[in-house]
């Protein structure tokens, strides 16, 4: 059986830099 992998990639905001990566929001290039 084959396995499909999918990611995907946006921009996060930086304005908090010592917050987890999963945890920063999208700006506005990234939405």
């Amino acid at each position: 059986m084959k396995t499909l992998t999918l990611l995907r990639h946006a921009k996060s905001g930086w304005d908090d830099p010592v917050a987890r990566d999963f945890d920063r929001p999208l700006n506005a290039k990234g939405k």
